[in-house]
């Protein structure tokens, strides 16, 4: 991306897409819709609770006593450590190169270690996905599309019963993922590929740079139970 481009959308907080022939806009969430959405998760996530449905905690937990994953340090698992490490490892060494002839065969590993990291993202998500902070995750997303993306200065979806129910599923899921990318930097900011992409876990951060092994954070920071 042009630096010209990514200085306007920092300068507006707004993008165009086009999905499907339709030229729709994204923009950033103003404070007042983010603390909204906000209490849409934290509402989700105790109705959750209260049905007895298991935190991702719980879900990681039966995942490490099973063998299927083991407890990480600084990531959600041991897995994502080792390979994290070695991401990070490499784009130092990419960074540190100066000829780019002598970069290619490190971004090539580069590449292929993120697209490992990616498939490992997939594989636990599809684990821990239906969780309180899963479900919750999912009304935060919609509520904010709902209210951040545009076709022709209207909104696409009024509700987030309609955005459930719109016929043309490819459509809004295509919506919500370029939202999200949007949203998370991930094509402007430099790094930001490194640590999310469209299958971060449940849209949190792959780090519990703070919390036990396995815990997963609220919105605010603080550890669910």
């Amino acid at each position: 991306m042009e630096s010209k481009e990514i200085e306007k959308i920092l300068d507006t907080g707004k993008k165009e897409f086009e999905v499907k022939g339709r030229k729709i806009v994204v923009c950033m969430p103003v404070q007042s819709i983010t603390l909204a959405a906000d209490e849409i998760y934290g509402e989700t996530l105790n109705r959750h609770l209260r049905k007895g449905t298991p935190t991702q905690k719980e879900q990681l937990q039966e995942l490490f006593r099973r063998g299927l994953f083991h407890p990480g340090k600084n990531y959600f698992t041991k897995e994502h450590d080792e390979l994290m490490e070695e991401i990070l490892e490499k784009r130092k060494l990419v960074f540190s190169l100066e000829d780019e002839e002598a970069k290619k065969p490190h971004l090539k590993e580069l590449s292929e270690l993120e697209t490992k990291l990616r498939g490992l993202n997939r594989e636990l998500s599809a684990y821990i996905y239906h969780s309180c902070e899963g479900y919750a995750d999912i009304e935060k997303n919609i509520f904010l599309l709902i209210h951040c993306a545009t076709e022709n200065d209207k909104p696409i979806w009024n509700s987030i019963e309609e955005y459930k129910n719109d016929p043309d599923t490819i459509f809004a899921m295509q919506v919500q993922m370029l939202a999200n990318r949007f949203w998370l930097g991930l094509d402007e900011l430099p790094f930001a590929s490194m640590f999310f992409g469209e299958d971060t876990l449940v849209g949190e951060l792959p780090k519990n740079l703070d919390t036990p092994s396995g815990e997963s954070q609220s919105p605010n920071g603080t550890p669910t139970e």
